[in-house]
């Protein structure tokens, strides 16, 4: 009996620490880097831009911005699934050499613009990623990276649909909205399907599809006929 006991003793102290490191390794995976943005200013009724894919007409959601000394307008994907502002590296490479042939593209982006905003930050992410700008083509859609959530941060965002607006500024007032939650950098909005209470995630980065969710919740909520 004694024997026992240790053996359930031990199993269940073995399991508390596994759940114990199993949390502190998933809060630190999902906890996203410190937030190293400075912003300055703020961007009033900046014209949204949609690329579509194939049939989904709003594949993204597109922002104009701007370079320093740089006379063009460039644009970045607005997606509130990332946690940080990143930038594309083959995009930047393409502007590097035409506009400064003898720097690093690294260089380029110390800040930009959105509109009357400025967004800067010793501390910009890059990845190995996009398309180089043709700049034979003024119609050319060229875009250089992502605007993550780190900005909702800084700002408050205004998404106005309806109009292809969107605006970043610092205060607004709040009779008549919904709460929702901003954890983890996370657009949590609370909502009900059925009977079901749940928590929905916006990301801005899927856009072009209504409800994501996997196939044993699709076919709980779908209708009988669809």
């Amino acid at each position: 009996m004694k024997t026992f006991k240790k053996i359930a003793v031990g199993t269940f102290i073995i399991f508390s620490l596994l759940l114990i490191v199993g949390y502190i390794y998933f809060n630190q995976k999902f906890t996203p880097p410190p937030n190293r943005l400075i912003i300055s200013g703020i961007s009033e009724n900046s014209k949204i831009t949609w690329i579509a894919d194939g049939d989904n007409l709003h594949s993204a959601l597109l922002l104009p911005v701007r370079l320093k000394n740089i006379n063009q307008t460039f644009y970045m994907q607005l997606d509130t699934g990332s946690p940080t502002t990143t930038f594309y590296q083959n995009p930047l490479k393409s502007i590097q050499k035409k506009f400064l042939p003898k720097g690093n593209f690294k260089e380029l982006i110390l800040s930009f613009n959105i509109d009357q905003m400025q967004v800067s930050s010793p501390y910009f992410s890059f990845i190995p990623y996009g398309n180089e700008i043709n700049f034979n083509n003024p119609k050319a859609i060229s875009i250089i990276g992502t605007i993550g959530s780190d900005l909702l941060e800084k700002r408050i965002i205004v998404l106005n649909f309806k109009h292809h607006l969107c605006s970043f500024i610092k205060t607004i007032d709040e009779k008549g909205f919904c709460n929702f939650e901003f954890k983890k950098r996370k657009i949590l909005i609370p909502a009900t399907i059925g009977n079901e209470h749940l928590k929905l995630m916006y990301d801005s980065g899927t856009s072009g599809y209504e409800l994501i969710t996997h196939a044993e919740q699709y076919a709980k909520y779908r209708f009988p006929q669809q």
